[in-house]
């Protein structure tokens, strides 16, 4: 491929992926995210976790990305971890066409593992706790607009 297709693929790509991360923009703003249990029992039923994030778009490394504040309470839903912290900087980081992680820079294989598909004004996922010994806790959440 030479000449101008060669040109005109290169053109789509990068419009594709300049369409992509300015997708994500429309993702700032304040959110809550609502933590349930995977499977819920009579001594889960009650037990429910929550999050604040501000995301704000900041350029980071030269690229446009979602960053802002969070403040974090797990409601009994995971094991006692250092990894987890109530609170800091949070990274909204685009995984595939429609689908994210929230990643709250907690240590290197621990802490929360939050993953989610967007819809609309809402993303949907499932979050998990790693430790070193693998999965110990898990669940689904709903992360929502904060009412103004």
């Amino acid at each position: 491929m030479k000449g101008p297709r060669l040109a005109l693929l290169v053109a789509l790509i990068a419009t594709v992926a300049a369409t992509r991360a300015a997708d994500l923009t429309r993702l700032a703003g304040d959110w809550i995210i609502q933590f349930r249990p995977l499977q819920v029992t009579p001594a889960t039923q009650a037990r429910r976790g929550v999050a604040t994030v501000s995301f704000e778009v900041v350029t980071e490394q030269g690229k446009r990305i979602l960053r802002g504040p969070y403040s974090l309470s797990m409601g009994g839903l995971t094991r006692p971890d250092p990894c987890i912290t109530t609170g800091g900087t949070a990274r909204l980081v685009p995984m595939r066409k429609d689908s994210v992680r929230i990643d709250l820079r907690q240590g290197f294989n621990c802490g929360l593992s939050i993953v989610g598909v967007i819809r609309r004004d809402t993303v949907f996922g499932r979050w998990r706790q790693k430790s070193g010994t693998g999965t110990v806790a898990q669940g689904r959440f709903t992360m929502s607009r904060a009412k103004r």
